[in-house]
């Protein structure tokens, strides 16, 4: 396994999900499908670093944790009826490297993990 944070560089600044009609069309899609991440959806804007354990010999994302400014974990996954924003995605970890990757320790990943959402 490997684990890494990074930078939330999404979300900042004005963009078209702040739209009257972006949020007509979000509110008509999620009537017709269901989120992937109920319980998150809107702490998303909020996560200051992410934390990754990524699987380097299967290649895919197996947990992460969202952190906002003041250090308080908002977002885990998967957990419960939230898959996730990076483990349901298709990212390796060449793709991570663009953002700027710290190597954190397993214990590190963990003493998060096991922290409550706040």
């Amino acid at each position: 396994m490997k684990y890494f944070k990074f930078k939330n560089n999404r979300g900042q600044g004005s963009s078209i999900h702040e739209s009257p009609i972006w949020n007509c069309i979000n509110w008509i899609l999620n009537k017709l499908i269901p989120k992937a991440n109920p319980d998150f959806e809107k702490k998303y804007k909020s996560v200051h670093t992410w934390y990754i354990e990524y699987d380097g010999e299967k290649h895919f994302t197996t947990r992460e944790i969202g952190i906002d400014k003041d250090g308080n974990v908002i977002v885990k996954a998967p957990l419960n009826k939230n898959l996730g924003l990076w483990v349901d995605s298709d990212m390796k970890y060449e793709d991570y490297l663009s953002y700027e990757i710290c190597t954190i320790t397993k214990n590190d990943f963990n003493l998060l993990w096991n922290t409550p959402i706040a």
